[in-house]
């Protein structure tokens, strides 16, 4: 247990986001072994108020009131903050809301009586507003390629590199989730450690009623959870597949996210594809523990070549048999999945699967490595490393 320590991890996101993210994962995973701070990042900016004069009224309230809401299901206490601009991700304006957000970690620790708290960095520009934060020391995780998200501009690509070498040169420890985010971070810094995305295990390999919407859907179900944007989920694979595969259903489930870049998606449209749209998290497992088979069908490009799956584990934790696309990360794991490069390579490990049947062994290795690999677990390995630096 660790108690005495605090950590101040700072987000992308808010902490009640519908979609539960590495960084919620881990924040309520901390919380059972330390004291947890969770500053989200701005919902409201100061330039929004002037176009929707109404929201001044919140923007005041919470600027006066700087609300740290406990969240009594993981004891985390949730800091609010604000911005100056809206989505505006260059530096400049950036210093801007930095002075903003010190202003808001300085109410907070004041609030809840915090000396040298710990620093956990996900949202980058926080690194802005504590260089006259009294901290303990500095943990910065790496999730993702920022070269390889499509939705930022060339400055703010630039910008964000920039402030990611300097926090890896700075930080005292430095988590990655795939093996290729580590060799970049060794580069700057010699304590950098492989820390993948995890999952809840006792939640994804209890058993599960069948959800109602998919009674109708004729087996077998083969399953894909994941957000549908420009640059993740594989459309194209997914079409030929189906028509590869026409006695297979195939049921899709996760938002699709529109950006300044993409304005509409062409989704296939097959008889044996089922769009299913947003589920809640709490509902994810019921699918999940569904489906007949679990596929991972990512573009093959830059960002989901650095990053490792979110859903793996969970997947693994059902115990269903699981096939993806080759993907860096996951070459450890080789022995839990089946690897496919195209359609037809799915295809084929689709038609051993239904004609071998379930094979007690492997349900039982995945489900294995799965409960190696939850949040507490991930969790207690990084709060080690912490604990050396404090």
């Amino acid at each position: 247990m660790h108690k005495a320590l605090t950590v101040c991890l700072f987000d992308r996101t808010i902490w009640a986001d519908t979609l539960p993210r590495n960084s919620h994962q881990m924040a309520r995973a901390l919380s059972k072994y330390c004291n947890v701070i969770y500053f989200e990042a701005p919902q409201i900016s100061l330039l929004e108020c002037v176009k929707k004069p109404w929201r001044l009224f919140y923007f005041i309230k919470v600027l006066f009131a700087c609300p740290v809401v406990l969240d009594p299901d993981y004891n985390i206490h949730v800091a609010k903050t604000l911005s100056v601009f809206p989505k505006h991700r260059t530096y400049q304006g950036k210093k801007w809301d930095s002075t903003l957000l010190k202003y808001f970690i300085n109410k907070s620790l004041k609030r809840l009586k915090v000396n040298k708290p710990h620093i956990w960095v996900y949202r980058l520009y926080a690194l802005l507003a504590i260089k006259n934060v009294n901290y303990a020391g500095l943990t910065l995780s790496i999730t993702d390629s920022i070269e390889s998200f499509p939705q930022n501009t060339n400055l703010q690509r630039q910008d964000l590199l920039s402030l990611e070498v300097n926090a890896m040169q700075n930080a005292d420890a430095i988590f990655c989730t795939s093996e290729l985010l580590v060799t970049k971070a060794r580069q700057y810094n010699s304590n950098v450690h492989f820390l993948s995305n995890a999952v809840d295990y006792e939640f994804f390999a209890a058993s599960h009623d069948l959800p109602k919407d998919i009674l109708s859907i004729e087996r077998p179900i083969c399953g894909i959870f994941s957000v549908i944007n420009e640059y993740k989920t594989d459309l194209k694979l997914l079409e030929q597949l189906a028509d590869l595969k026409k006695d297979v259903s195939f049921l899709v489930i996760g938002p699709i996210e529109y950006s300044d870049n993409l304005s509409t998606i062409d989704l296939p449209t097959r008889p044996n594809i089922h769009w299913l749209g947003y589920k809640s998290y709490n509902n994810i497992a019921k699918y999940q523990s569904a489906m007949d088979i679990l596929l991972i069908t990512n573009k093959q490009n830059s960002n989901t070549k650095s990053s490792f799956p979110l859903r793996f584990f969970e997947h693994c934790a059902t115990g269903k048999p699981i096939i993806s696309v080759p993907m860096p990360s996951l070459a450890k794991y080789s022995d839990y999945y089946f690897e496919a490069s195209d359609a037809p390579s799915f295809a084929m490990h689709i038609e051993h699967i239904l004609v071998s049947g379930i094979c007690e062994h492997e349900v039982a290795a995945r489900q294995s490595i799965a409960a190696k690999n939850s949040w507490n677990v991930k969790a207690q390995q990084a709060l080690e490393i912490i604990a050396n630096i404090n």
